[in-house]
């Protein structure tokens, strides 16, 4: 469309200045088959995200006297770091979603608010120019006593005035079938043309129809569709149902990848058996791409494009999770050009890892929880990248960097996350912890931000972990994706402010000043 060509088989081409271009592939196959198709691609100028100033790296504890529990951690273009949680009601029956805003650069808070109605929340994403969150989620109860419940989906607009967040903002309440729950919401980290603004894709699972038990029941059917910031469902929007052996739980990942495909990540059981699951739809229509089955005893949870240094056919991403048959975490390196795992390490010391991330510099980032009941469920933060050779074909090699935790003498952990993206060299870290030196009761959230090697904070302790790399058998499947309505909402708004303190830890230790005072003890 610029004058450019390339001759390789899945190209990519970065363009200097904004504008519609036509982008036309031709063909040839040498023997009478040729032609070409075109397609237009839209280019719009991204927004400056990099920090007005680099943050400090700072630490604080965050609660109240009940169990609160972070669930995502996000940083956004406008210097803010995102904390999502959820804190259980005292009679331990349902839990209500709260979100709190820190200044990037300082750690401050700037606000936070919880719903009053019992909602869990379980991911927030942000748009790129404006101040304006979607948050994702389910009412409870969703299970009690261990019966399945019929409950509900949800999906929240917050409105961010800066130093205020609108409290009128509504939330939509989707009825659909049976137990049910929205678990995570992506934007399109390469806008595709078509989409009307509907970039905004989210994931779940509801029952079905002439399940087994019948519903509500843990009986998943998987669904995933695509929403705009005002969560229209118009014009480029879509919402599918995806079928496979009739239990089907891959709405535990969401991300996309250069090539364009909506990809989701989890398990299913052919057979009786706990497969992991890579489903492709099209960002545009939803129809169904691709399918890969890793055939081992595996779950997925989250996943991130990798971009080879030599030569490769298809799109390459990292996928990690747990190796469910030994409950160890699990990091892949999968190729969809022949639905193949290029590499795969289990990580005996730690149970699994349940997001994944990126920096600029090609390295990736995850977290999990030690399996060594003597260190309480400390998080283990592990840096790693891709070491690739040509032998003659190219073989790739996922690689330990350092693993790290975080330590102040808490005596119970709870699950951590953290956010890593390719504008900034800073790590954001959310867990839960107890018995801390604050005072607080119960669970409280350490808040933090660190540098990419974590050696900024007096808390940061080096872990010995083991990558032992593995072989994962793999096939290609198709489910059947179908479209689906997805229910009218109804709307409710009922907000109120935190009453959370925040307290500085970590700090520097004492340095002490000994000045030698002659005393004559004796009285010589």
């Amino acid at each position: 469309g610029d004058g450019n060509t390339s001759t390789m088989r899945t190209p990519s081409h970065s363009y200097l200045l904004t504008g519609s271009y036509l982008v036309t592939l031709n063909y040839d196959d040498g023997n009478g088959c040729a032609g070409n198709i075109s397609a237009t691609v839209d280019v719009i100028d991204r927004p400056d995200c990099d920090f007005a100033s680099d943050p400090e790296p700072w630490e604080k504890l965050y609660g109240d006297f009940q169990f609160n529990t972070p669930v995502k951690v996000k940083r956004t273009p406008f210097n803010e770091v995102l904390v999502l949680g959820n804190v259980r009601n005292p009679n331990g029956t349902s839990s209500t979603g709260t979100l709190s805003k820190f200044d990037a650069v300082s750690g401050s808070l700037i606000w936070h608010f919880k719903i009053l109605d019992p909602v869990q929340f379980r991911d927030i994403e942000y748009n790129l120019t404006t101040r304006e969150y979607l948050i994702v989620g389910y009412t409870d109860p969703f299970r009690t006593n261990g019966v399945d419940q019929d409950n509900a989906s949800v999906i929240i607009k917050v409105t961010d005035n800066g130093s205020t967040y609108t409290s009128t903002t509504a939330f939509n309440v989707y009825q659909q079938l049976g137990r049910e729950y929205f678990e995570e919401i992506t934007r399109h980290e390469y806008p595709v043309s078509g989409a009307n603004g509907h970039d905004f894709y989210f994931t779940g699972a509801r029952n079905y129809a002439g399940s087994t038990p019948p519903p509500p029941s843990d009986k998943d059917e998987h669904v995933i569709g695509s929403i705009d910031i005002n969560r229209s469902t118009g014009a480029g929007s879509w919402y599918t149902a995806t079928t496979f052996v009739g239990d089907d739980e891959y709405q535990k990942g969401l991300f996309t990848i250069p090539s364009g495909q909506v990809i989701s990540v989890g398990n299913s059981f052919p057979g009786g058996n706990n497969y992991g699951i890579i489903l492709e739809q099209d960002p545009v229509s939803g129809a169904y791409v691709n399918g890969i089955q890793m055939s081992d005893i595996i779950d997925l949870y989250d996943g991130k494009t990798y971009t080879p240094i030599l030569p490769a056919m298809g799109d390459l991403y990292v996928v990690v999770g747990q190796h469910f048959g030994s409950r160890e975490a699990l990091i892949t390196l999968v190729t969809n050009d022949n639905n193949t795992v290029l590499d795969a390490v289990r990580v005996p010391e730690i149970k699994q890892f349940e997001e994944v991330y990126l920096d600029q510099y090609g390295n990736y980032y995850v977290v999990g929880q030690s399996k060594n009941t003597a260190d309480n469920g400390r998080n283990i933060i592990v840096k790693f990248h891709v070491v690739e050779s040509s032998n003659p074909a190219p073989v790739y090699t996922i690689t330990q960097d350092w693993a790290r935790y975080i330590d102040d003498g808490e005596s119970l952990y709870e699950r951590a996350h953290i956010y890593v993206d390719n504008r900034s060299d800073f790590i954001y870290y959310a867990d839960g912890r107890h018995d801390n030196s604050s005072g607080y009761l119960l669970s409280d959230m350490l808040v933090m931000v660190t540098d990419l090697d974590m050696t900024s904070s007096d808390c940061i302790e080096d872990e010995t972990i083991t990558f032992n790399h593995i072989t994962i058998p793999t096939q290609t499947i198709t489910p059947t994706v179908a479209a689906t309505p997805l229910p009218s909402p109804f709307s409710q708004h009922v907000y109120n402010d935190l009453d959370y303190l925040c307290n500085d830890i970590c700090i520097p230790p004492c340095v002490l000043d000994w000045t030698w005072i002659q005393d004559d003890c004796y009285g010589v």
